[in-house]
């Protein structure tokens, strides 16, 4: 039976992911009119995203258990430190703020990113808890 707090927080990231694309979109990190690099950028958040909604009906479903929403958290902390927080990063929080004109705009992008960060670790040790809770019980899916 599918965790309704997973479910929220799996939702939650999937909202904060749109929110960010739509802040790299307005920084200009997707090149219009259409450059290569920019069917791919957005190609690949799609895909992300279309893979958020298949592993939500098919985890409501009961086919799959917390096990790949703990393993999807830790890569999407991985690619969120490596884009905005590592030492080697072209786009820093610095960078993001001072991309807008307004302060306040600025503040609001940095407040989408730092909360999809926060609840990636959020559901990361949730789902990780759950998925060790049912490896326990001996339940048969991941």
């Amino acid at each position: 039976m599918a965790n309704n707090k997973l479910v929220a927080l799996v939702a939650l990231i999937a909202v904060l992911f749109t929110l960010h694309i739509a802040d790299h979109t307005v920084r200009g990190d997707f090149s219009w009119p259409t450059t290569w690099e920019a069917v791919a950028g957005l190609g690949v958040n799609a895909g992300i995203l279309v893979l958020i909604a298949l592993g939500l009906v098919l985890y409501t479903h009961g086919r799959i258990g917390p096990g790949p929403w703990a393993i999807a958290a830790a890569f999407g902390l991985t690619f969120g430190w490596l884009g905005h927080f590592s030492p080697f990063t072209e786009q820093p929080p610095q960078y993001i703020f001072n991309c807008y004109a307004s302060p306040v705009a600025g503040l609001l992008a940095l407040a989408c990113l730092f909360a999809l960060m926060a609840t990636l670790a959020v559901t990361l040790v949730y789902a990780t808890l759950l998925w060790m809770r049912q490896r326990r019980e001996g339940e048969g899916i991941a």
